[in-house]
């Protein structure tokens, strides 16, 4: 893994772009948790939706829309939209976490503030997974060749292990320390990650205009 990494320059940038993604998003999940159970008191019904079934159901719904687009432009412009979904969710949910503090678990503006704000973060969950979920199958296979598909393959799903080991529980250590402000941790993270991804799709962009004018 290490020597694939070393050699393959813009296959490494890849990956770190997607730890950069996937930690952030990784931290949030258990403080979400933490945030509309234990601050704003929602019942398992209430929070299992706001958890699970308004993500899931945009994930559903958005996937054709997401497939059609990574046809049209390829994997590296791709992972630029959808890591601004991931932004989007990470910013709203910071936000309604913010309101939800400010609440105190009381019915009230900041209350309502707090779960309105959410759904919206939420939704951008469930667009940001959905266009995960095709990238995160097919995108190591833009840089892999056909007899080292397995191999890349085997990095990426060994470093998203990585991360899913240590992430949650850096982001519940981290709402400790700074409550809400573990949401402005992960966003500048999740940014991170979209700027390695904007400068990938802009090098290949050039890359194959050179090909171009050479030809």
């Amino acid at each position: 893994m290490w020597q694939v990494l070393k050699e393959d320059r813009r296959f490494a940038r890849y990956c770190v772009a997607q730890g950069c993604i996937g930690s952030a998003n990784l931290m949030a999940m258990p403080v979400n948790t933490i945030v509309l159970t234990k601050l704003l008191h929602l019942s398992y019904t209430s929070s299992n939706c706001l958890l699970d079934i308004i993500p899931r159901t945009v994930t559903i719904l958005s996937l054709t829309l997401w497939a059609h687009l990574f046809d049209r432009i390829g994997v590296l412009r791709f992972r630029v939209y959808n890591s601004l979904c991931w932004c989007g969710s990470l910013l709203f949910c910071g936000v309604g976490a913010l309101f939800a503090q400010r609440s105190g678990g009381q019915l009230g503006a900041d209350f309502a503030a707090a779960a309105g704000i959410y759904v919206l973060g939420r939704i951008f969950e469930g667009l940001a997974q959905s266009g995960g979920a095709i990238a995160w199958n097919i995108g190591h296979l833009h840089f892999a060749e056909d007899d080292k598909a397995e191999l890349y393959m085997g990095i990426h799903v060994s470093l998203t292990g990585l991360r899913g080991l240590v992430a949650p529980f850096l982001g519940a250590l981290l709402y400790a320390w700074i409550d809400w402000g573990v949401f402005a941790v992960g966003f500048v993270i999740s940014g991170l990650g979209f700027v390695i991804f904007s400068r990938l799709a802009r090098d290949e962009s050039r890359r194959t205009a050179d090909i171009l004018n050479d030809a």
